[in-house]
């Protein structure tokens, strides 16, 4: 629904609604943030499966990781 304006093209939200879920979902996601690492790990899923960015954001994003690949 935040990606795309589909809803908005078909008329299902209007402008200002679309504006308030916007605001509803930055909502929720700064609530949920402080829990995302306990959430994430009551998930079971093997390390295997996640990628680099789950283990060191920065690292993950900073230049010499994107060019060169890293250490």
């Amino acid at each position: 629904m935040e990606e795309g304006d589909t809803f908005l093209r078909y008329g299902y939200l209007s402008a200002e609604n679309a504006a308030a879920v916007r605001e509803e979902v930055s909502n929720l996601c700064r609530e949920l943030r402080p829990h995302a690492l306990a959430l994430v790990s009551s998930l079971g899923i093997p390390d295997s499966f996640l990628g680099p960015i789950a283990f060191d954001y920065i690292e993950a994003n900073s230049w010499s990781s994107s060019v060169g690949g890293g250490h």
